[in-house]
């Protein structure tokens, strides 16, 4: 891996028909350091990144990498120069195992023939310094989401990129997994890396950025560098975000909490949920806490359908409900937004009506 590297977002506009996504966004990223860049839904926060990454082209302004002035056409030209992007939408084979997919298109070989060996071996390293114990030739299709997000990191570490850019990386981790993703930023930092962190959760931009820039409405409205990035706050940055003072995030809890409308009972499900028992008022929001395969997942499956239940009753204002489909449980009065929305929640093909 060469020395630090610096990527340098000059004068930067984007416009999308008639909608001006960035205007006039300056930036500079540099190795050996994490940045953070925050802003609402819609601040242009990933077109930025797509920009510098290749994905998309600016209509306005250049990108400058180590002082030469350089215009990606595609993500191909931006990770041979060494900039890797970690999409919020995962980018992986389901057919394929974990390290299939980390050197697809660049697989390793031995004279005429892949290299499977060489490839598993790697990739179990690259897993190691995870601290995950995904296997290299599982196949990625059997894995749970936050799984496959550690195997998408792995993809940029495995091309010993100089600038890696991080989009919502934790949104499906847990405690431990965000704990050894920031060791590995870390290192990445040490390295000379550049690392780019978008996220809305702001205390995690707090703990690990050297440097914070704030988007709204397409504008760059701060740069907090050194002591100022260090001393900054949770509502310092929202205020910044939104352009206006912040009071509380949430809003108040509900003064009164009403009868029960859901109650479970008893309820087993194969060999993830025993005997697990719970109701909910009206009014109430009832959290669910645990690490990946504690059964969470499981038992919301099961209350809407979608995973047979061994025992357990399950009640709907005092009457008992027994839905074996989605279908059933929306007819019942209970809806459920899955853990992937995109594929299990949403049909993309058709319009939002």
């Amino acid at each position: 891996m060469s020395g630090p590297v610096t990527i340098f977002a000059d004068h930067i506009a984007k416009d999308f028909g008639s909608t001006r996504a960035l205007d006039d966004v300056s930036v500079r990223f540099n190795g050996g350091e994490v940045h953070g860049v925050v802003g609402e839904n819609g601040a242009g926060k990933s077109t930025l990144m797509k920009i510098l990454s290749g994905v998309e082209q600016p209509s306005d302004g250049r990108i400058v990498l180590d002082d030469q002035p350089v215009r990606f056409r595609d993500v191909v030209e931006a990770a041979r120069a060494g900039v890797v992007m970690i999409h919020q939408e995962l980018n992986l084979v389901e057919e394929l195992s974990v390290a299939e997919n980390i050197f697809l298109g660049r697989e390793q070989s031995r004279g005429a023939l892949i290299d499977r060996r060489a490839m598993e071996e790697r990739t179990g390293q690259i897993m190691r310094r995870l601290a995950t114990t995904i296997e290299p030739r599982t196949r990625v299709g059997d894995l749970r989401l936050a799984q496959r997000q550690m195997v998408e990191i792995g993809k940029a570490l495995a091309r010993d990129a100089r600038i890696i850019i991080m989009d919502e990386p934790t949104a499906v981790l847990t405690r431990n997994e965000i704990a050894a993703l920031f060791r590995v930023i870390q290192q990445l930092r040490g390295d000379g890396v550049a690392v780019i962190y978008i996220s809305h959760l702001l205390a995690e931009v707090l703990k690990i950025c050297d440097s914070i820039t704030v988007l709204r409405d397409g504008k760059n409205v701060a740069n907090l560098e050194g002591r100022a990035a260090r001393t900054a706050t949770e509502p310092q940055l929202a205020g910044l975000m939104v352009g206006r003072v912040m009071g509380q995030h949430y809003p108040p809890r509900a003064a009164k909490i009403g009868q029960t409308v859901l109650n479970v009972t008893g309820l087993s499900v194969d060999r993830y949920v025993r005997d697990v028992s719970f109701n909910v008022r009206a009014g109430e929001i009832l959290g669910f806490a645990g690490l990946i395969g504690a059964g969470r997942t499981e038992v919301a499956e099961a209350i809407v359908g979608l995973r047979r239940r061994d025992q357990g009753m399950i009640q709907i204002d005092r009457l008992i409900v027994d839905p074996k489909s989605p279908r059933q449980a929306v007819s019942a009065g209970i809806a459920y937004v899955p853990e992937d929305r995109k594929n299990s929640g949403l049909m993309l093909e058709m319009s939002i009506a």
